[in-house]
């Protein structure tokens, strides 16, 4: 098994985001998060990957990693929406060399190459 999500809660302040969310995929699955605008979609992802505080347990691999910020090589998150030029640079961080990043990087803030 690649990630297992058991029980788990999210909160923005006093609210409660998400409520007992429970989520198993092996490896090999390609697995989808579908709902409606407000129901923690996002939330459930950024929990998981670290970002929102969880309380609950998320694991990989068989090892716990509920409350470390664990992100895989090359996965990223984007909040959208992003125009085409915005799309365009996330994309290209999932594949430019360290070289390439600071480039792109200097570049998106407007000071030319480094």
């Amino acid at each position: 098994m690649m990630l297992e999500v058991r029980d788990l809660h999210a909160f923005y302040g006093k609210s409660h985001i998400l409520q007992g969310v429970d989520l198993r995929v092996d490896q090999g699955e390609i697995v989808s998060l579908l709902g409606r605008n407000g129901v923690g979609r996002s939330t459930a992802c950024k929990t998981i990957m670290g970002l929102v505080p969880p309380v609950g347990e998320v694991g990989f691999k068989g090892r716990s990693i509920a409350g470390l910020v664990r992100v895989a090589d090359g996965a990223r998150f984007a909040p959208g929406p992003l125009d085409a030029a915005g799309t365009l640079s996330v994309g290209a961080l999932n594949f430019a060399p360290d070289a390439q990043l600071d480039r792109l990087r200097h570049r998106r803030q407007g000071q030319g190459r480094p």
